[in-house]
């Protein structure tokens, strides 16, 4: 009992730091793009950030992965998933950023997830592979069986996408009234693009992390909710409404939850002995 209560506070104290390294850094890059933020603002990216680094912290320790495979995986899961896709949207429906300003925000959001990667995987002690540490044999899987697994995600994306566009669109009618949407074609394509991202996304974090099919399936899925929709979104911003920021909050976050349960469940590698990973109390202790 006292080694799990040990763990646990290791776990808690260690997800604070990071959360508190990822607000000073976001805090400065918002600054430096001529963006300062409010004491209140502040509060919400606090809340966030500890949303974020919760997650990261579970997987990582969780991971039989070490070094700049680590590093690589996980800066590239929380760069497409919480930037690049949530960027490309934001623009793609014309929400009202200037186009400096957005260039901006993906140019600092690389910069802050990548050092925020590094102080994460040298805070877990993972930044160098332990003593005697080799990675699990991963199950390998031809071309054919990667691209049907591919195709279903991608499809599974599109399919919750528009669902859950449709089931909460009376309550955001009013707030896309005024805007020019692009039409049903593009918006068509432009899922099919990301949910191919969302693919590539997954595919890494699903094979990094040394647990069974299921827990992973449920990991993949609390990344997309997350970091694509829960942790963004709580955030107030001067380009959505509160009131639409928490509707989309619940239809992105619960929509992503699913894909990435499928996402997990069908792109997760069988490895000879996936747990317990010893690594992660080790690390846990440094």
């Amino acid at each position: 009992m006292r080694e799990g209560i040990f763990m646990t506070v290791q776990y808690v104290s260690k997800t604070l730091i990071a959360a508190a390294a990822l607000t000073v850094l976001r805090m400065i890059s918002e600054l430096l793009i001529g963006q300062p933020l409010s004491g209140e603002l502040v509060s919400w990216l606090l809340l966030s950030n500890i949303l974020v680094s919760a997650f990261f912290v579970y997987c990582i320790l969780r991971s039989s992965w070490s070094g700049i495979r680590l590093l690589a995986a996980a800066f590239f899961v929380n760069f497409v998933i919480a930037d690049f896709n949530v960027f490309i949207e934001a623009i793609f429906f014309s929400i009202e950023i200037a186009r400096a300003t957005a260039i901006g925000m993906l140019t600092s959001g690389f910069v802050v997830t990548l050092l925020f990667t590094f102080i994460l995987v040298t805070l877990l002690g993972k930044l160098r592979p332990s003593a005697g540490e080799a990675a699990p044999h991963l199950e390998r899987k031809r071309w054919s069986q990667w691209l049907w697994r591919i195709v279903v995600c991608v499809f599974a994306y599109v399919f919750l996408y528009f669902m859950a566009g449709a089931i909460i669109f009376p309550y955001v009618r009013e707030f896309y009234e005024g805007k020019v949407l692009p039409s049903l074609s593009q918006i068509l394509l432009m899922q099919i693009l990301r949910g191919f991202l969302y693919v590539c996304a997954a595919i890494p974090l699903a094979r990094m992390l040394n647990v069974r099919r299921f827990e992973a399936a449920v990991l993949t899925g609390l990344a997309f909710s997350i970091l694509g929709a829960v942790a963004p979104l709580i955030v107030p911003n001067p380009y959505m409404p509160a009131n639409i920021r928490l509707v989309h909050g619940f239809e992105v976050g619960i929509s992503n939850f699913i894909f990435g349960l499928i996402a997990g469940l069908l792109l997760y590698a069988k490895r000879p002995q996936a747990y317990p990973d010893k690594s992660r109390e080790n690390n846990a202790s440094h």
